[in-house]
């Protein structure tokens, strides 16, 4: 059993109310737990891993069986899968077990407390109901809810054979439902099969006895028939020619002997036809019984067999092919379908009924991080599996990968038409009114320009928000787009309309993420107008998807966005690039999938698309119909090249310089499960996004608590890169260095000293080095400040130096941990003294420090 694959189930009811349970994963996106775990669901999330957990992923209920009480999840994205081996208790000896889960988790706050159950379980014990019994009473007691341990597979001899369903009230004993009372379910057999290549064969656990146990009862079964093989044999043998079968030859003796005693003349023997002799049929008969006598044993024995479970030759579907297909984060749900709908036709082709193609879809961040990837030829195998095929959103994309004239060593990168459209708009609030500047709306008619309109949002008194150039090539088209009006000598101009585009201090990694954002209260969504995308803002109005913690609504928002066309605004063409590293063998897939995407209307996948034609799909038909103009059907390489990488340069030059002082908790609590791996990882994984996010203009600094030393009243912190303005290539790395080298070792955790210090060091932000125009404290901790140190800082401590704080710094703690903002713990009373206090689910973690930085710079003057 591997830790790895044990899954953390968390379910929100129609009601609002939520509960948690346990599963593990049995193939790429199925996850097996108990039914009633479900019950009522309205949203179903998983997370997988005990040490370190990924983040949550949607899911949904592929299978349910309400009478074993077993169900399949099936994740909206496949994770990296285990190879389980399926098993049974055949034997008749005691066999130890083991089982990890969450107990506590359906009574707790989201406690992540995985228990590790062993012990031995008798073969013997529920077998009437198919079911397991598991002896936790001696060990435990009554010390444990176990409510939360619902759906924990059990394991025996590293076999899966059985899932937890209830706690026994009367004796203590975990109820396990055996893997036959399910997995012999033809759907569930069938679901596995899809999604692993292989059916769930329930092999005995302990294979060498069972045959032999099911060997004897075999031979006994037989014996019995055998026993009666003499006497139809020696029948067989007498038996006269001549004579019915199935009559006894003594009867005709008899007749004869009596007609002999009366006197009557004696009958001669009946001769068959050409002379043969008597009893020259013999032979045949006996190899004729003795042929039955063999068939019966075959039969009986390959009846046992499959009985048994043991895979019959020739119905065992070989592994399907492995087909990684990279996307972006605003694709990646659309492709995920496409995907699982190509699977789905290519495997109703196979005579056998097998799948012979299964699509991994993946993301990698943002554009900037996916280029990075591709030109180190895809080294870095914890970005996932090294892809055979990039869907990025433009030909931009392709266009900036290129431009490095050693990118991407081993890969060839054929330049690939259109596969889909969708157009580059403003989403505006319907309240706003009508901005005569902002008037092309109708996707048919006359289209508005993009700087005036920009303008005229912002004096009437909308705010902007925009994705991150580098993370979203849409953005990175209409910043280039914007700010090539103003020429090479409108720098001032360009500071001014770069102002405005983030005046709103929303950010995202994506158009779907930063409309996540809008959605989830991070600005009034009345005063604010998004850059985004067709498909996004359709999305947000149907109460669609938008992302991970960000799924459908069904429900359109209170306000609306209406999307502004621009006439010199390349659309996104989602071109289909292959990437051949050599050796895949994987160029028949790759050409029918290909074949597939070509054809979005094929799939529902891509509702809210335009073809290449300009048509909507899942639209109203010619009403929809636009054209749209994408860099793929105009584009010369070179300069869109430079004019595309020429916007970077300027937007980052044009951002109003910050400064951001990164403050990570590494007492020994952070090295606790925590809400995206240990407590310690996520928040280095934060403190590294931060800094990928500031630009050559800004200022970063990263201080560690506490100082160090042994006991609990350390009340410093260390300064282990002091800020100095500056964000070079240089700079960057070394903070990604010695973020990355602190460790959860020490006793104490000086929280509030933390906060007070931070806060003082930026109190006169105005004054900084650098000139930043607003700074920011980020504390990342677990909220663990138990026991808190003698003599330090208490919670008025730190709001009376709140208070005093220029308005251009923001102070932020953000909870990595178990600890949320309210209740009376320390951050809680942090938050009542000024400080904004967040607490985001694992898959909030990005789109928040995203947030953080764009309010700050929304915050300078």
């Amino acid at each position: 059993m591997d830790p790895r694959y044990v899954a953390d189930v968390r379910v929100t009811t129609g009601g609002g109310t939520s509960r948690g349970g346990t599963g593990y994963l049995v193939g790429p996106s199925l996850v097996l737990t108990a039914a009633h775990v479900l019950k009522g669901h309205e949203h179903v999330a998983v997370c997988l891993g005990a040490d370190p957990p990924s983040g949550f992923v949607r899911c949904s209920v592929a299978w349910s069986d309400k009478g074993a009480d077993v169900a399949l999840l099936r994740l909206e994205e496949p994770q990296p899968h285990p190879s389980v081996r399926w098993g049974k208790l055949s034997a008749d000896e005691r066999q130890p077990y083991r089982s990890l889960g969450y107990p506590d988790l359906a009574v707790s706050d989201g406690d992540r407390d995985l228990k590790d159950l062993r012990g031995v379980l008798s073969p013997w014990d529920g077998l009437v109901n198919k079911d397991l019994r598991l002896d936790v009473q001696r060990e435990y007691r009554n010390d444990v809810s176990w409510m939360g341990f619902s759906g924990t597979a059990v394991f025996v001899r590293e076999r899966l054979v059985g899932v937890i369903v209830n706690h026994d009230r009367r004796n203590g004993d975990l109820v396990a439902r055996r893997s036959t009372r399910f997995a012999r379910d033809g759907r569930f057999r069938r679901l596995v099969r899809q999604d692993t290549g292989l059916r769930p064969w329930l092999v005995p656990v302990d294979p060498l006895r069972a045959v032999r146990n099911a060997a004897r009862r075999f031979v006994r079964a037989r014996l019995s028939s055998l026993r009666r093989l003499p006497h139809t044999l020696a029948g067989a043998v007498r038996k006269p020619a001549g004579a019915p079968w199935g009559h006894r030859a003594h009867g005709r003796r008899s007749a004869e002997g009596a007609a002999a005693a009366e006197g009557a003349p004696a009958v001669a023997p009946a001769v068959a036809p050409g002379g043969g002799a008597p009893g020259a049929g013999r032979p045949v008969r006996l190899l004729t019984a003795s042929a039955t006598a063999l068939l019966t044993l075959v039969l009986s024995g390959l009846y046992w067999w499959q009985s048994e479970d043991f895979p019959v030759p020739g119905t065992v579907c070989s592994p399907p092919t492995e087909l990684a297909v990279l996307t972006t984060p605003d694709q990646y749900a659309a492709v995920q379908r496409a995907a699982d709908d190509f699977a789905t036709h290519r495997g109703e082709r196979d005579e056998d009924g097998c799948v012979s193609v299964r699509v991994s879809v993946t993301t990698a961040g943002g554009a900037a991080r996916t280029r990075e990837l591709l030109r180190a030829g895809w080294t870095d195998l914890r970005a996932g599996p090294r892809p055979h095929v990039w869907l990025p959103d433009s030909s931009a994309d392709v266009v900036l990968l290129r431009g490095d004239p050693g990118n991407a060593p081993g890969m060839e990168a054929g330049r690939e038409s259109a596969t889909r459209l969708t157009p580059v708009v403003l989403g505006l609030p319907a309240s706003a009114g009508d901005i005569p500047a902002c008037s092309g709306t109708d996707p048919g008619g006359a289209r508005s320009n993009l700087v005036v309109c920009t303008a005229a949002a912002a004096e009437a008194g909308l705010l902007l928000a925009r994705p991150s150039p580098d993370a979203s090539i849409s953005a990175l088209i209409q910043t280039e787009t914007l700010y090539s009006a103003y020429g090479d000598g409108g720098a001032e101009e360009i500071q001014i309309a770069e102002a405005r585009a983030t005046s709103a201090g929303l950010d995202a990694e994506g158009n779907l993420g930063l409309l996540c954002a809008l959605r989830g209260g991070g600005a009034d969504p009345s005063a604010v107008g998004v850059f985004s995308t067709e498909y996004a803002v359709n999305a947000y109005n149907t109460g669609g998807w938008l992302g991970p913690g960000c799924g459908p609504t069904g429900e359109e928002p209170d306000e609306p966005l209406v999307p502004v066309y621009f006439s010199e605004t390349p659309g996104l063409d989602h071109p289909f690039v292959r990437l051949d590293w050599g050796g895949d063998g994987v160029e028949e897939e790759v050409e029918a999938f290909e074949d597939w995407m070509r054809r979005p209307r094929e799939s529902g996948a891509f509702h809210g698309y335009r073809t290449v034609e300009g048509a909507m799909i899942g639209g109203e038909g010619e009403r929809a119909v636009m054209e749209v103009t994408h860099l793929d059907s105009v584009r010369d390489d070179d300069r869109w090249r430079e004019r595309l990488e020429s916007g970077l340069r300027q937007q980052e030059r044009s951002r109003a310089p910050v400064e951001v002082l990164l403050v990570v908790d590494r007492s020994d609590s952070m090295g606790g499960p925590g809400t995206g791996g240990t407590r310690l990882a996520t928040a280095q994984e934060l403190a590294r996004t931060a800094v990928g996010l500031l630009g050559e203009q800004d200022t970063v600094g990263v201080w560690a608590f506490p100082e160090g030393g042994p006991g609990n009243d350390v009340t410093g912190q260390e300064h282990v890169l002091p800020p100095e303005p500056g964000m070079d290539a240089h700079r960057e790395e070394r903070a990604r260095e010695e973020i990355g080298a602190l460790t959860a070792e020490f006793p104490a955790t000086p929280l509030a000293d933390a906060i007070r210090d931070g806060a003082r060091e930026l109190e006169s932000c105005a004054d900084r080095p650098g000139g930043p125009g607003a700074c920011a404290l980020v504390v990342l901790t677990d909220g663990v400040a138990l026991p808190e140190p003698r003599g330090g800082a208490r919670a008025e401590d730190v709001a009376a130096v709140l208070e005093g704080l220029d308005e251009r710094v923001r102070v932020h703690v953000v909870s990595v941990g178990n600890e949320g903002c309210g209740g009376d713990g320390l951050l809680s009373r942090l938050a009542g003294a000024g400080a904004e206090c967040h607490h985001p689910r694992a898959d909030e973690l990005e789109q928040l420090v995203y947030g953080i930085v764009a309010g700050t710079r929304a915050a300078t003057p």
